[in-house]
């Protein structure tokens, strides 16, 4: 939704990053961080309690069309942490750090309103924590990135009676809020579409990013190292870089090798088939939402034995095949992955869903 040209009123609770460039007059963001902390928004209001009360009524009221929560990063407790401690950091947030308490007052916030609201987790891990089965519970709509191919995993060891998937396959609540939950992409910025690239391609295969943020990277760096070796032209990088230099390593690529950090989905992913280049990305371990088509637009690979090597020397065998996925990746990512298509995406979902 380019700059929300269907004008929702919609209010914004918590952290949802990705979606800031996009945030105009029409969005009330609410940011729930460490009062210390820059807000990052535009129409961006630290909350405290004139605030509460002032949304209360708003949404009594029914103001807003659509409530967008993200994920609860300051619980005031936690079910794996002594009474003690719960008992401390509750105290610290009422007297020192209030605005941390935001998503925690969700409950009396929304109260009985027939307002839509959607929940985002765009988090790495593939749970959804305890602290986040009242929005859960209250949404149309929860959106993850994570989201693994068995949704039931969501909410493994969650609590005391979901230590197996035996006792998730049996719980009525879990049963029932399982249905609500969607896939969705990290996405790339959209201004990312508006870099001018080179349509010189002299790199076979690059990567850049940290090799020990997975095992799947530290086993993988070797296959690159191999087909240095053997002649390919091979750029690593494993420091960081500014943006414009590895966008402009991207684009000048046959190939970027994308494999999963701390989550599988990546916005290197989407990035890569910005410039027009291919990713090869490790087979997911997630549902996902209007997913790369291998062949299509990236290749995937399995990390067992030299099935990554193969699939490289592969690829590299029709350089004028790869041109023409670099153009369709890009022509799909700008049609699904993009942070304006998919916020426009949950919008249009939450609501369509509560109606």
């Amino acid at each position: 939704m380019e700059q929300n040209k269907t004008k929702y009123k919609i209010l914004v609770l918590g952290e949802t990053g990705q979606f800031r460039e996009h945030i105009d007059h029409n969005f009330y963001c609410v940011s729930i961080h460490k009062k210390n902390h820059e807000i990052r928004y535009r129409n961006g209001h630290l909350f405290s309690i004139p605030l509460f009360f002032k949304l209360r009524e708003q949404i009594k009221d029914r103001y807003y069309d659509l409530i967008l929560c993200g994920s609860n990063p300051y619980p005031i407790y936690l079910h794996d942490r002594s009474l003690f401690k719960n008992i401390r950091n509750f105290i610290y947030m009422l007297f020192f750090d209030f605005p941390s308490f935001g998503l925690s007052m969700l409950p009396m916030l929304l109260g009985k309103t027939k307002i839509p609201v959607a929940g985002v987790n765009s988090n790495d891990m593939p749970r959804i924590p305890k602290e986040d089965f009242y929005l859960l519970k209250r949404c149309d709509c929860y959106f993850m990135r994570e989201l693994p191919q068995n949704k039931r995993l969501l909410f493994l060891n969650a609590n005391k009676r979901s230590n197996d998937l035996h006792a998730i396959k049996d719980n009525l609540f879990f049963s029932k809020v399982i249905e609500k939950i969607y896939p969705i992409s990290l996405g790339a910025s959209d201004e990312i579409a508006k870099h001018k690239q080179t349509n010189l391609k002299d790199i076979d295969i690059f990567f850049c990013g940290n090799v020990n943020n997975s095992t799947v990277r530290k086993d993988g760096i070797n296959v690159l190292k191999k087909l240095e070796d053997e002649g390919y032209k091979v750029l690593c990088i494993t420091d960081r870089i500014p943006f414009t230099e590895f966008y402009d390593y991207c684009a000048r690529s046959w190939l970027v090798w994308s494999p999963n950090g701390f989550g599988w989905d990546c916005v290197r992913h989407y990035e890569i088939c910005l410039a027009e280049s291919v990713p090869v990305i490790n087979y997911p371990t997630i549902i996902r939402y209007q997913p790369l088509v291998e062949g299509e637009h990236c290749f995937y690979y399995g990390v067992e034995g030299d099935h990554l090597y193969q699939v490289i020397k592969n690829a590299l065998k029709n350089k004028d095949r790869l041109r023409h996925m670099g153009e369709m990746a890009k022509n799909h990512c700008l049609q699904y992955h993009t942070r304006s298509k998919i916020l426009q995406y949950i919008v249009e979902t939450t609501l369509a869903k509560a109606n």
